[in-house]
């Protein structure tokens, strides 16, 4: 029974979770639909139809060949009837007929001629035409349709616009009687308002909504937080006179601080004021944006401001210190004055004036015959714009003061201008308006009124509204001024003008020069606007551009220059100066661009009554580039305790015997060679055209020589000269932030940005040096004098390398052991007095330091010595097997630090030797309780880790102190005697030998260091050998170091440049080798100190210098004309790079769309699916940095470098890094989407969830409740 229970019970609570499942699943059936994937339909406003041109479109119904089909027509080839032939004899046997010699047949060679007597050319048949496929195959498009991709544009609703009705339905109808207030009422009714969005123009790759403020200014997608305000003003009752109406940050304080509308710093706040404030720095996070503002004071007590276009809205903020930092006001007023009315007279009537209030007006006396009539003053309104086209423009003028409202301009009297706070970028000055109306007289004045008088004043504002509207418009006219008739009072203005027009410019680039006169007319008559300032556009004819456009014909020009014809509109406008009085003065205003066909016209500010134009040619300017490095030399000094000796090899090596002095080179106290840096020159000066090498990637020859880095660029000051290395004869620029360009407009933008290139401009490219590590493999000999380990010599034959059998010949021995070591070889002698086995003394050597030139005198083609003559040795280098001699010619290596071009060895490694390091460093060796200070050394121990046949000696004898010895003892001739001791008192493996080789390749403009510089002992040969291309050897070897004999260290130094012939030819460069041969026969110490500076393959084009990179876009969609943006960055050693580069966009067809496109760093692009573009002249090292941007939440992002092959990318970026040159570097992005609910407009799924989990409850709880039930029966 208990058993039953048990399973019913089970049974029950599997019932129900099955019913909770039911439940669940059907619920979320019912709400399966709004989980689907959303299918975006998108609005196209642009009433275009989409349309690609393809090959079809370029095919014609009918013929377009021009040619009719028809008949055959025969051809003719000539044949025997179309000559005549004829029969010549020539003599052929040479002689006279005599009477030695009569002629017959064999004395002459008959020839047929053929002459060709047909009239007909020859010519092949002619087939009648027929019409193939080319003959309807069009160049252009023949299909009648628009070419057109649907864009961002084209989802721009443009009928989402307001009416004038529909914005001042928006502003109370009845407004309070003060200022302050009427001002908070108009702003306080605007709040919320929002930006159209779905209603845009795209502006600079930003896209830009349309708002009602714009719309009553006439600029309707641009930044509309000064609208705002000036529409606030203007329906607040503020006039455009009292405070003017703007829309341009900068141009509308300049107006304002030239009214003096600023209140002073002290002034407090109002409500109605205009508050100009922005955003705090934040000390942690330096890249803030900071952004100003201007907005309307609501309640000065809580800081209450309202603004417009705060993130696109009409907002209500509090103006805090801790977010904000105010920067002015300004207060505007009602219009007051006091005026003192003097006593009146009464009048008495009279009978000719019966109403002593009005004074009778005398008549006006007609003017005689003749005599002109003055103008009668017209009344005009100011259109929205002005039009006017001529044979070389179309000129748009837009007033900057909005139609309707009064032109005439209140006079401001100037003050003392108060010091401003320059950080604050707002010039603060007190400002005095003219005495005007008092407004409480006239609300007293309105209170005592009557209902009839206020229709009538009703009555007379809408006639004089309608009067306003009625108001005639002047039309403009441009007239270009003729010079040979211009009008007296023109003739001043016109002369500076022109003589302003023509500063900086080359006659030889002047294309045209053209001079203009603005004349604005109502009816016949003129009227003046030049106090008028106007927003002006001037677009050029296309036969304008056609014209002038010289970009077309320039040849080798590199994508990013600035080319062709630059246009420039040139104006002088009138300014006020001291004494408040208004005086001639001119100051110019220039705008200018490039004219081509992308983008023609030019925007430009106008004031005044005349303007010139200008084409002409861009300056191609011829300018010199230096290149310069901070290079290290190693300073020479006097003779001292800390210095190294060393002979100067750089004319020549010295001969046996020679007396030759020694340099004196000095250390730090840390043991290395001190130096100095000096600014030297690297390659010999470059002259290069603008057009083709606009910036600094067609000139910096060293840009793809990781060598050096570009520290500074120097441009040469007028007067100075090119050579001098004084900082203050040049100015200093930072390379990461500096472009280059020719046009004085660009450069006056911003000259801490821009270098100027002009003709003979001189720039100095100066670089620092970069430091790596730098290996390469070296062959080591390890040298016997052993064959047993112990006997050096036996019997009076020398053993190991020394051995007799080793020797070939007669002559003096080049032997190892030195003079300790019993190998009977010591005193040996090379032309009477010089010792070459041991210390050459001052009989040998007159310099006393025991050299032994001329020993060696070259190289055979295997790479082994040639001893002079006198002198045999053994085969100590190169394969060759000796008694001896062991050789380890793989897996060693020589390690050198890098500074710029010079190599320091610095290290030794490999797999037969020790590893030796600091071999850059110097110190004093000590034996027991002895230092020796002067000998300099860096323990070049290198096979230490090695043993042959010889011990290892040179252990300090410390017991026996009789003499200085070494443990380690060797026999010589049945004599036990010890080895000396090491000058550090340690056991070494004595007695080695090294080469190595040196490659480098030298260009013609190379002019920087070429030295060789070695300090130690005993024996260094060093030759230079030159590449021959034929042979593909190394030939030609000559001797540039000698530093021959068993002698203490000592050092040499070679310019090789005295060495080198010139490159010379068509070769820009030439291949040479360095070999360095180098033995220690001594024992005791050993230094070996090698220094190169020798240049990389550098100097090559710059062409191969750079490298490209391809950004690709896919997605799964099928949409293809969403476009997707990406952000591009590009930088070099840390720095973000800052020049233009090139690149190109395709199809998915690899078909071009658009070339000569310009990309910068940090500059964003768009690709629909499939397109891609290739970036080029990206410089070697240039690390890129790839994101996509705006990407939607349902979509994710994956990267790859090459398609096929991508990873989920989170952050939706790729970065890599150009390499090498001439390689183009790939990169992919592909979005992938998944689901997501659909913006439906509807609750959502939160209802069906939330009534789905009702659900489930209620049926837990029934069948729980069942359930209990049931068991309360049983």
């Amino acid at each position: 029974m208990k058993g039953n229970k048990i399973g019913k019970r089970i049974w029950h609570r599997c019932v129900t979770a099955l019913s909770c499942l039911v439940v669940f699943c059907t619920t979320y059936a019912l709400i399966l639909p709004a989980v689907a994937l959303e299918h975006d339909k998108t609005t196209f406003y642009c009433e275009k139809e989409e349309h690609q041109h393809t090959d079809e479109c370029n095919h014609s119904k009918d013929p377009l060949c021009g040619q009719e089909e028809g008949k055959t027509q025969p051809g003719h080839t000539h044949g025997e009837e179309c000559y005549e032939i004829r029969v010549v004899e020539n003599q052929i046997c040479g002689l006279e007929e005599n009477e030695n010699h009569q002629h017959n047949e064999q004395c002459f060679e008959t020839i047929e001629e053929k002459n060709l007597i047909c009239t007909q050319e020859e010519a092949p048949e002619e087939k009648g035409h027929s019409h193939s496929a080319n003959c309807y195959l069009s160049v252009d498009p023949v299909c009648g349709k628009e070419e057109h991709t649907h864009a961002r544009e084209c989802e721009s609703n443009k009928a989402l616009k307001e009416t004038k009705d529909e914005w001042e339905n928006s502003i109370p109808k009845k407004l309070d009687e003060e200022l302050s207030k009427r001002i908070v009422q108009v702003a306080d009714s605007q709040l919320k308002y929002k930006e159209v969005l779905e209603n845009f123009e795209i502006v600079d790759g930003v896209e830009k909504g349309y708002t009602r403020y714009g719309e009553w200014y006439g600029r309707p997608y641009e930044d509309w937080n000064i609208m705002f305000v000036s529409f606030v003003l203007k329906y607040a009752g503020v006039s455009n006179e009292k405070i003017p109406y703007g829309h341009d940050w900068n141009e509308w304080i300049e107006d304002l601080t030239k009214r003096e509308l600023f209140e002073p710093e002290d002034y407090e706040a109002q409500n109605g004021d205009l508050v100009f404030f922005r955003d705090q720095e934040d000390e942690n996070d330096l890249d803030k944006k900071i952004q100003s503002y201007v907005g309307i004071v609501k309640d000065h007590n809580k800081n209450k401001v309202i603004i417009g276009d705060f993130e696109d809205e009409v907002r209500e903020v509090i103006v805090n210190e801790e977010d904000y930092k105010v920067l002015a006001y300004v207060h505007p007023k009602e219009e007051q004055v006091d005026v003192e009315k003097p006593e009146q007279q009464p009048v008495q009537p009279d009978e000719e004036n019966p109403n002593p209030e009005e004074e009778p007006k005398p008549e006006e006396e007609p003017k005689p015959d003749g005599e002109e009539q003055e103008p009668q003053e017209i009344e005009y309104q100011l259109p929205e714009e002005f039009t006017a086209e001529t044979e070389d423009f179309t000129l748009v003028l837009k007033p900057r003061k909005i139609a309707g409202v009064e032109t005439e301009v209140d006079e401001t009297t100037e003050k003392e201008e108060k010091p401003v706070d320059e950080n604050d970028g707002l010039a603060m000055k007190n400002y005095v308006l003219p005495t005007e109306e008092n407004m409480q007289d006239k609300l007293d004045e309105e209170q005592n009124m009557t209902v009839e008088e206020f229709d009538q004043i009703q009555e007379d504002n809408l006639q004089q509204k309608e009067e306003e509207e009625n108001k005639p418009v002047p039309t403009l006219v441009v007239e270009k001024m003729d010079e040979t008739n211009i009008p007296q009072e023109d003739q001043e203005e016109v002369t500076q003008l022109k003589a302003q027009s023509l500063e900086e410019v080359d006659p030889e680039q002047l294309l045209d020069l053209s001079l203009y006169k603005l004349r604005f007319f109502v009816g016949e008559q003129e009227v003046n606007l030049e106090d008028q300032k106007f927003d002006a556009e001037l677009t050029p004819t296309e036969q304008f551009v056609e014209k002038y456009d010289t970009s077309k014909e320039l040849e080798d020009v590199a994508p990013e220059a600035e080319i062709g014809t630059e246009y420039t509109i040139q104006t002088l406008s009138s300014i006020e100066v001291e004494n408040n009085e208004l005086k001639e003065d001119t100051k110019k205003e220039e705008n200018s661009q490039l004219l081509n066909e992308e983008n023609k016209t030019l925007g430009f500010s106008l004031r005044g009554k005349m303007f010139s134009a200008k084409a002409s040619q861009t300056p191609n300017p011829t300018f010199t580039v230096q290149t310069y490095g901070n290079v290290k030399k190693n300073i020479s000094t006097n003779k001292g305790d800390n210095t190294i000796p060393v002979v100067d090899m750089t004319n020549g090596t010295p001969s046996l015997g020679q007396n030759v002095s020694l340099q004196h080179y000095k250390l730090t106290t840390n043991g290395k060679f001190d130096k100095k840096t000096v600014v030297s020159k690297i390659y010999e000066a470059k002259s290069y055209q603008y057009h083709s090498a606009p910036n600094i990637s067609y000139f910096d020859i060293l840009i793809h020589n990781g060598n050096y880095k570009l520290k500074e660029i120097w441009v040469l000051k007028d007067g100075k000269n090119a050579e001098s290395n004084t900082r203050t004869d040049w100015t200093i620029k930072n390379p990461s932030t500096t472009h280059f360009t020719n046009r004085q407009e660009t450069y006056n933008s911003d000259p801490d940005k821009y270098i100027l290139i002009q003709p003979n401009t001189t720039i100095r490219l100066v670089y620092d040096l970069s430091s790596s590590n730098f290996s390469s493999n070296a062959t080591f000999y390890d040298y016997d004098i052993t064959e047993d380990g112990v006997n050096t010599r036996v019997n009076s034959k020398a053993k190991g390398i020394n051995n007799p059998s080793n020797y070939t010949g007669s002559g003096s021995k080049y032997a190892f052991g030195n003079s300790n070591t019993g190998t009977g070889l010591a005193d040996i002698t090379w032309k009477k007095n010089h010792k070459i086995n041991s210390y050459n003394g001052s009989a040998g050597d007159p310099s006393g330091n025991g050299f032994v030139f001329d020993m060696v005198t070259g190289v055979d083609t295997n790479g082994n010595l040639k001893w002079n003559s006198g002198i045999i040795a053994p085969k100590i280098f190169g394969s060759t097997s000796q008694i001896g001699k062991k050789v380890y010619p793989k897996g060693n290596q020589l390690t050198f630090t890098r500074q710029g071009d010079t190599y320091t060895l610095s290290s030794v490694s490999g797999a037969n030797v020790k590893t030796i390091k600091n071999l850059d460093t110097f110190n004093h060796p000590k034996t027991g309780s002895t230092t020796y200070t002067t000998i300099w050394t860096n323990n070049f121990w290198p096979l230490d880790g090695v043993k042959n046949t010889d011990p290892h000696a040179g252990t300090y004898d410390k017991n026996y102190n009789s003499s200085l010895r070494a443990t380690e003892t060797y026999k010589t001739n049945g004599t036990l005697k010890h080895y000396p001791p090491g000058d550090d008192g340690l056991p070494h493996n004595n007695l080695f030998g090294m080469t190595y080789d040196i490659d480098f390749t030298l260009d013609q403009d190379y002019v920087g260091p070429l030295e060789y510089f070695f300090y130690g002992d005993d024996d260094l040969w060093v030759f230079l050998g030159e590449y021959n291309e034929a042979t593909g050897q190394y030939e030609n070897y000559r001797k540039i170091c000698d530093l021959g004999g068993v002698k203490p260290s000592r050092g040499a130094h070679v310019d090789l440049r005295t060495s080198i012939l010139p490159v010379s030819g068509q070769n820009t460069t030439k291949k040479y080798r360095l070999k360095i041969y180098y033995t220690e026969r001594g024992l005791s110490g050993s230094t070996c100190y090698m220094e190169f500076t020798l240049p990389s393959v550098s100097g090559a084009e710059t062409g191969q210098a750079t490298g490209g990179l391809n950004i690709y876009k896919e997605t799964e969609d099928l949409d293809q004309t969403t476009d997707f943006t990406f952000n591009v960055k590009f930088s070099k050693n840390g720095q973000q790079l800052l020049d233009d580069y090139a690149y190109t966009k395709y199809d998915a067809n690899n078909h071009k769309i658009e070339d000569n496109l310009i990309i910068a760093s940090n500059s964003n692009i768009t690709l629909k699916k499939g397109e891609y573009i290739s970036i080029s002249y990206l410089p070697i090292g240039t690390t890129y940095t790839v994101s996509e941007l705006n990407v939607d939440s349902s979509t994710e992002v994956y990267t790859g470098t090459s398609n096929g092959n991508y990873v989920l990318s989170p952050d939706k970026t790729l970065t890599g890094t150009i390499t090498q040159g001439g390689n183009t570097a790939t990169v992919y992005f592909k979005n992938v989407r998944f689901f997501k609910l659909p913006e439906t407009g509807g609750f959502g799924i939160n209802p069906p969830l939330i009534a789905s989990g009702a659900g489930l409850m209620t049926t837990s709880v029934y069948v729980i409740g069942i359930q209990k039930k049931k068991r309360r029966k049983k």
